[in-house]
């Protein structure tokens, strides 16, 4: 027998998802860097390789999957759909700045081991307890009960791990917007659109996305001097980037 949740999925989408996961891990462990076959590099700025693709398939996939995830929610209040969107791209910033400054969190060189190995215990019981709040989620009461305590104990650990470092932390060399966060930024705004705009407007606005980021970079001058111009490092793009 069918299971009626498999059979909701579009296949097509998680295949292509799949395939985008195995190119980037392709990409991103090519075994030696000091011999890498030109495809899995990206193109040094004119140009376009396969590996230049991976993180454009992902906003696609993402594109994709949003009327279908959403639309699961139906006759649920608006304003709680907008709730559930913006929880899910805080969670998938948040992990995406976690990922940046693991694994010392952004601690000064000279920062005690005995620090380090309370952020790493605290750090185990966050993750612990966030996964165990992901299992306990269910409908039955009891279950519930059980998640809510679990992501208090998570949050509680979270509360802990920044008093402990109270101090400690280096944030100069923190990279804020990397993959995750661009995704979940773009995830955020085109589900917003899907939400409370019709095709008309979404067509519109993606339009005007598109003459609005030509007019920054082909009409805006660059911070430092520099006039308008697509040269790789001195480019708008690359100056918001650093």
């Amino acid at each position: 027998m069918t299971d009626p949740a498999l059979s909701k999925r579009l296949l097509s989408l998680d295949a292509f998802r799949g395939i985008t996961i195995a190119g980037m891990i392709l990409v991103n462990n090519p075994g030696s860097w000091s011999s890498v076959y030109p495809p899995l590099l990206h193109a040094k700025w004119h140009g376009c390789t396969p590996t230049d693709l991976v993180f454009p398939f992902f906003l696609f996939i993402v594109g994709v999957a949003i009327p279908l995830a959403l639309s699961k929610y139906r006759g649920q209040p608006q304003s709680a759909l907008i709730r559930k969107t913006l929880l899910r791209a805080a969670i998938l910033f948040g992990l995406g700045v976690f990922m940046a400054a693991f694994p010392n969190f952004g601690m000064a060189q000279d920062t005690p081991l005995a620090r380090k190995v309370l952020h790493y215990i605290l750090l185990g019981i966050f993750t612990l307890a966030l996964f165990s709040r992901a299992v306990c989620l269910g409908q039955k009461p009891q279950r519930m009960e059980w998640a809510r305590r679990f992501l208090y104990l998570a949050l509680a650990s979270a509360l802990a791990m920044a008093v402990t470092g109270w101090g400690i932390y280096d944030f100069s060399h923190l990279r804020i917007p990397g993959v995750l966060q661009r995704i979940a930024i773009v995830y955020a705004i085109c589900a917003l659109l899907f939400l409370r705009a019709g095709w008309r407007a979404q067509l519109y606005i993606g339009i005007g996305l598109l003459f609005l980021y030509w007019a920054l970079m082909a009409l805006v001058p660059v911070p430092g001097g520099h006039p308008p111009n697509l040269e790789a490092e001195i480019n708008l793009g690359a100056w918001l980037d650093r």
